[in-house]
């Protein structure tokens, strides 16, 4: 008898984490999708993925500075200030991120 093994690549499983974060198919998540502008995760649901990216994949995060990506949970205040002074979230696309797990760092 024989027994099917499916073997899931690193981007089907960092998409099916964001998947579960943002209530979409994984099948909707592209590359190019910015994880805050267009997947709108940030705050608590950010620091979720990251840390499942460094416990599943041993990725170290320690230059990655989530404020230049995405605000913080809750509270208006960064985005609002961000808004009045023109500074832009940097990119932070899905593709980015697989980037680091594959290298093994930020």
């Amino acid at each position: 008898m024989r027994v099917k093994v499916e073997i899931k690549s690193v981007r089907d499983l960092i998409a099916e984490k964001i998947a579960y974060l943002t209530v979409r198919p994984s099948s909707d998540i592209h590359d190019d999708a910015e994880i805050y502008k267009d997947l709108k995760i940030s705050g608590d649901d950010l620091l979720d993925l990251i840390e499942f990216c460094r416990k599943s994949f041993g990725t170290s995060f320690d230059k990655f500075v989530v404020s230049d990506y995405a605000p913080s949970e809750g509270g208006m205040t960064v985005p609002l200030l961000r808004t009045i002074f023109g500074r832009e979230y940097r990119s932070f696309t899905f593709s980015n991120l697989i980037a680091a797990v594959q290298k093994g760092s930020w």
